[in-house]
């Protein structure tokens, strides 16, 4: 375990949530990640110009946004839920001592301690599904350039532009959706990592207590 004398200014070193998502970046940049969102957009690039290709409707293109948007939406509320429930426990069962020892020791290659590891994947995690709901209920409520009335007249004028516009939306909505499986999927590998550290540092502190009480009775 590496001390820190300065522990405390590391852990108040990020000022604003944009450092932390800044700093987050380098706990979530694996090589699965890079490729697996490769191989998406490759997959959104070819949808997109297939579509364009073959001339497909409008309308089932909106109607598969909606199932997107629908599907997204759902599965977004619950994974939001879980995360605040399941975090919260996560904190409100950890014993401080264990927070401060994570805070001294390092994670990996990094500058970044194992506490702000947990604390910045949480935060980050958090505002991908925050923001990929945002996009989602967007997508269910207005249907850009579909459903919603004030952009109904511009079907007429543009009939080629408009079944291309929703399948780019359409397609950005499934790679939104896959960034976010993605983040999560490292978010429980790396939380359960720093859980397994932290069991191993409350053995450590229960030891170290076990010891100085056995220390005292000889004393006296």
């Amino acid at each position: 375990m590496t001390e820190n004398a300065g522990w405390k200014d590391n852990v108040y070193r990020e000022k604003s949530l944009w450092q932390v998502l800044r700093a987050s970046q380098v706990l979530s940049a694996s090589q699965f990640n890079r490729r697996a969102m490769r191989v998406g957009y490759a997959l959104a690039v070819i949808y997109v110009i297939g579509n364009y290709i073959g001339g497909v409707e409008n309308q089932r293109v909106l109607e598969a946004t909606a199932r997107v948007a629908s599907a997204l939406l759902t599965v977004t509320t619950a994974i939001l839920g879980f995360l605040v429930t399941g975090f919260s426990i996560f904190v409100a069962s950890t014993d401080p001592r264990t927070f401060k020892a994570l805070e001294e020791t390092r994670y990996k290659d990094t500058n970044i301690s194992y506490f702000k590891e947990v604390m910045f994947n949480f935060l980050n995690v958090f505002t991908v599904y925050l923001t990929v709901l945002s996009i989602s209920l967007v997508l269910y409520v207005c249907n850009p350039l579909g459903w919603w009335p004030p952009l109904m007249p511009l079907e007429e004028k543009l009939h080629c532009v408009i079944p291309l516009f929703n399948s780019v939306v359409l397609a950005f909505a499934c790679i939104a959706g896959l960034y976010s499986i993605l983040r999560l999927k490292s978010f429980i590998w790396q939380l359960y990592q720093s859980l397994l550290i932290a069991m191993n540092v409350r053995r450590l502190l229960t030891e170290d207590a076990r010891g100085e009480r056995e220390n005292d009775g000889l004393v006296k």
